[in-house]
């Protein structure tokens, strides 16, 4: 067996894309914002900074006073691996949370492009949505 120095191993190419979504409830906003898919680091990152969000918003009160939706662990696990995935932190968690909640079809459409950049990144095709949504609709929600 021959031992391999890690060390000298070349990282995964980092792949990024700019993304622009909007939302028909804000049809003057357009959010822009740059993304890297996610490598496993970065996943695991943002696993274990969720579990801190969902011990904070889950357990104590709504974090956002005068806003009427609650959170859940799916949400919070999905604001932060879009926190994650910026390539400048732009939006905070919380941020994120807010949009998702304000801008419900500009956050249906990111997921999906965060899920696309992803599946190109390093750690392959990893999530479970079609890339074919033409039947789909997002009107459900």
């Amino acid at each position: 067996m021959t031992r391999i120095d890690p060390f000298s191993l070349a990282s995964p190419q980092r792949v990024t894309e700019v993304i622009t979504v909007s939302d028909p409830s804000n049809p003057d906003v357009k959010l822009t914002c740059e993304f890297a898919a996610l490598d496993m680091v970065q996943y695991n990152y943002s696993e274990e900074l969720a579990m801190q969000f969902i011990k904070k918003y889950i357990l104590d009160e709504l974090p956002f006073p005068g806003e009427p939706f609650k959170l859940s662990r799916p949400l919070i696990a999905t604001a932060c691996s879009t926190y994650v995935m910026q390539v400048e932190g732009v939006y905070s968690v919380e941020e994120w949370l807010v949009i998702s909640y304000k801008m419900p079809r500009a956050w249906s459409d990111l997921i999906d492009k965060l899920t696309a950049l992803t599946n190109r990144g390093p750690l392959g095709k990893v999530a479970s949505v079609s890339q074919d949504t033409s039947g789909a609709s997002s009107e459900s929600q």
